[in-house]
């Protein structure tokens, strides 16, 4: 078995970090930005491979829940999209791409000195209504058609309900983290 130690400073990021999600600041910032903006918004490890869907149901979409829901893992795609997402913040700062499935998502990096120690991260929503024939084009895309009815029907539903944020709007949002 092959062991990474953890140097000293990734220890004091990791838990300067926790120590920032756990504070009643960040909470009270938390809940305030995803009430005003209908977002969620998360502070996340600087880990691009640390990926994963978490307990923080509120605003998140429900498309981006079902599909990793109904499948035994993560979606590799999810992975590969907040790794590549996460890469791109790190060196060019807030950074906004948009995942297979059209969901826009955004990571802006937290620093301490030079540093990033983890990623205030938001998105989840579409820039373009989603519809039933967008939905067909997905579902065929990712080999979703093998799936049952009726979890094709809870994943249709989840996708249709999906928020849609216009890009202005959208990175008027992103502009107030």
């Amino acid at each position: 078995m092959i062991t990474t130690a953890i140097q000293p400073h990734q220890e004091f990021e990791t838990s300067l970090l926790q120590r920032i999600a756990n504070s009643d600041r960040y909470k009270m910032y938390q809940e305030a930005y995803r009430t005003a903006t209908g977002l969620p918004l998360r502070l996340v490890s600087a880990d691009p491979d640390g990926w994963c869907l978490d307990d923080q149901k509120v605003n998140r979409s429900p498309f981006c829940e079902a599909l990793n829901l109904s499948r035994e893992s993560t979606c590799d795609a999810c992975v590969d999209t907040n790794r590549h997402l996460m890469q791109e913040a790190e060196t060019n700062g807030p950074t906004t791409c948009h995942c297979f499935a059209g969901l826009c998502a955004t990571a802006i990096p937290v620093k301490m000195g030079a540093s990033v120690i983890g990623y205030l991260k938001t998105g989840q929503v579409f820039s373009k209504t989603p519809s039933e024939e967008h939905f067909k084009k997905l579902l065929g895309a990712i080999g979703r058609k093998t799936l049952n009815k009726t979890s094709r029907d809870q994943l249709k539903k989840a996708y249709l309900q999906t928020s849609f944020v216009k890009p202005l709007e959208y990175q008027s949002k992103v502009t107030l983290l």
